[in-house]
Order: structure tokens, then sequence, then C-alpha cells
């Protein structure tokens, strides 16, 4: 989720301060990284839209063109990660994404 469609998801939200938190962590040559709110929740019915182009979910003015969620995937899945997303609605969501880690090799210039 994009940072400006997050907080404007949260601005639509009747509890109290939005909170987040960010975590990520490392096994093998992959890293996790997640990304968590207190905010409204994703309806079941809607986890497998949020990353449709052009969906939306709502009417508020501000929701954007609903391209975030879907350029994220794209760009998530051109170096070889997965995206997805676990949510509940009342309590807020948690973005997951994978990335490989690069190898580093080091290099011995030839004689």
């Amino acid at each position: 989720m994009t940072l400006s469609a997050a907080l404007q998801m949260r601005s639509q939200s009747s509890s109290g301060a939005a909170a987040w938190e960010l975590d990520a962590e490392w096994e093998g040559g992959e890293a996790t990284f997640h990304v968590r709110d207190n905010g409204r929740g994703i309806p079941p019915e809607d986890l497998d839209k949020v990353f449709l182009p052009f969906w939306r979910r709502g009417t508020h003015p501000e929701a954007g063109l609903g391209i975030g969620l879907s350029t994220v995937k794209h760009a998530v899945e051109s170096w070889g990660g997965r995206i997805w997303v676990d949510s509940t609605p009342g309590s807020g969501s948690t973005f997951h994404f994978t990335a490989p880690l690069a190898k580093w090799v080091k290099s011995t210039p030839s004689p």
C-alpha cells in the first residue's frame, strides 16, 4: 500500500491515533517485510481484489486511482518476490512482501 493511500484509508477510521509497525526478517536468500496498521481493515470478500488495477474500496473523494497496490505488486513480482495481505475488519491490516537478497560476489582482478 502506498503511504499516501494508507494514510487516506486510515483517516477514514473512527478509532484513535494511527499506529504503524514496520518489520523485516530474512532467512536463506529471502527477506520478508511486514507493514501493519491499526486502520479499519479489509473485509474478507475484498482481500482478493486489493491488488487489482483500478480497484477502489468505497467512494471517498480522496480514494485515489486504485493503482498503488497494483503497482507495488508488479514491482515486487518483477524482482522475484511475493506480496499478500492479512486483515481483520476493525483491527487493521498487515501487508507482507518478499524480496530475494542480493548475492555479493567478490571479484579478484586478474594479473
